[in-house]
């Protein structure tokens, strides 16, 4: 998840969440009528691509091994500076680009990601224009050139973000410092990570050379979604990148280790108490992880439903991003006024469940939220997401973030597979109630009016 100033002109991936997200996007053409295709360069890069006819743009994303799981010790902050720099840099002919600038020169949406795994970059071109921003993502592959200014820039807008996401803003705190806390950090590491305090010693050599290192193809995939006309991307793809070093490809990061914890902390400039729950879920190599996630989206939106929308600053009941967080759900109770407790949000959590469960959802119902889903695992677009991507363009990015994930994640073998178990499970949505009450599984933190 972008922090806020990345939000702000950031693409807009939001969809409803029943349209977020059948089969495996093998090449050719689908039943949907959109074509896809994967296929690897020598050079180790990684491409996937899903033609949209008719789509309002074409997103294109480039996600490295370069997530925060990749920092040396002491260098909190680092991978962002990187993709930053990545993204922002002077490149060959191209010359450096601000974040101010962003909104006039991709109009369509932009953006920079950076979760534990990845480092993601994102630019949305008109279908006329695509080819000609492909060619600026390539030179960038080549290789950037990062001045004295650049380094400084994007340390202080790196410092700014960290800032802001666990400290400036309560509701993006309640989103980021829950996970945190579950990796066991504590108060020391927390204030480290939020000013980037592991910046001040990175060079301007440092960071060039962990630039080549992981921002290299072989290290990389290259995800292009959208209306992509009669052009042959095939051979456009292999005359823009094919040429590029490969570089070496960086082991799959580690998944995190998360433990449960309890905290209740009073954050500046709140007039009311507020909460997350955080709930670990199965791992996703587990063949029931399909299910669980169906769950999930079930799950989310009758939750929302059932507690109605939450007073600012919350925006949310519920988040879960199978891509970028899917070892952590979070929820969002509604504390009793003055509650000091945070294992008080578990019993909310609980209390809330209990009513779900016995909610009966017909089986028409279960098969249409399960299709309008399955496009986001790679499966056929629904004629609603269609729609949605001839109008939105971010809906286009949300497409390609997702093939561009599942590509140097886990593999198209595994995501096929998981597919299809999503397809066919047929568990009940209340089936993980248990798992998600269980305090061993979960992370709860309490927000109170500081005083």
């Amino acid at each position: 998840m972008s922090s806020p100033r990345f939000l702000r002109r950031a693409l807009t991936f939001a969809l409803p969440l029943l349209l977020l997200f059948s089969r495996p996007a093998a090449a050719g053409l689908m039943a949907d009528s959109t074509m896809s295709d994967r296929w690897k360069l020598a050079n180790g890069l990684e491409v996937r691509v899903r033609h949209v006819p008719g789509a309002s743009g074409v997103a294109i994303v480039v996600a490295y091994r370069a997530g925060t799981s990749y920092e040396p010790a002491g260098r909190e902050g680092l991978a962002q500076l990187l993709a930053e720099l990545q993204y922002h840099s002077a490149a060959g002919d191209i010359p450096e680009r601000t974040r101010e600038e962003m909104g006039s020169l991709r109009p369509l949406g932009w953006g920079v990601q950076v979760n534990e795994r990845h480092a993601t970059l994102t630019e949305i071109a008109a279908p006329d224009r695509y080819a000609g921003v492909l060619h600026q993502v390539a030179t960038r592959m080549k290789g950037v050139q990062p001045t004295a200014a650049d380094l400084k820039q994007a340390a202080d807008d790196v410092r700014g973000d960290l800032a802001l996401r666990h400290f400036g803003r309560a509701d993006l705190g309640l989103y980021y410092r829950v996970r945190e806390l579950a990796r066991g950090a504590n108060d020391e590491q927390l204030l480290r990570l939020s000013s980037a305090a592991g910046l001040k010693a990175v060079t301007l050599a440092e960071a060039t050379a962990a630039l080549q290192k992981l921002y290299a193809p072989a290290n990389a995939s290259l995800a292009i979604a959208g209306d992509l006309g009669e052009v042959d991307v095939r051979a456009l793809v292999e005359r823009e990148f094919g040429s590029i070093p490969g570089g070496t490809a960086q082991p799959e990061a580690a998944a995190a280790m998360l433990q449960p914890v309890s905290r209740a902390t009073p954050f500046s400039g709140l007039d009311h108490t507020i909460g997350c729950v955080g709930v670990f879920a199965p791992a996703i190599e587990d063949s029931l992880h399909p299910a669980f996630f169906l769950s999930m989206v079930i799950t989310g939106p009758w939750f929302t439903n059932a507690l109605g929308r939450p007073n600012p600053p919350l925006s949310s009941r519920f988040s879960y991003s199978i891509y970028d967080e899917a070892d952590l759900v979070r929820f969002y109770p509604e504390p009793r006024p003055g509650e000091t407790a945070p294992g008080a949000l578990g019993s909310q959590l609980a209390a809330q469940l209990d009513k779900l469960a016995e909610t009966t959802m017909e089986r028409d119902l279960f098969e249409t939220v399960r299709r309008s889903v399955a496009w986001l695992l790679g499966g056929d677009l629904t004629k609603a997401v269609k729609d949605q991507m001839r109008k939105q363009p971010g809906a286009l990015g949300t497409l390609a973030n997702g093939m561009a994930a599942r590509a140097l994640w886990k593999g198209d073998a595994f995501w096929d597979e998981y597919l299809l178990r999503f397809q066919t499970t047929n568990r009940g949505h209340s089936t993980f109630y248990s798992w998600l009450t269980d305090p061993q599984h979960q992370a709860a933190l309490l927000f109170t009016p500081k005083p």
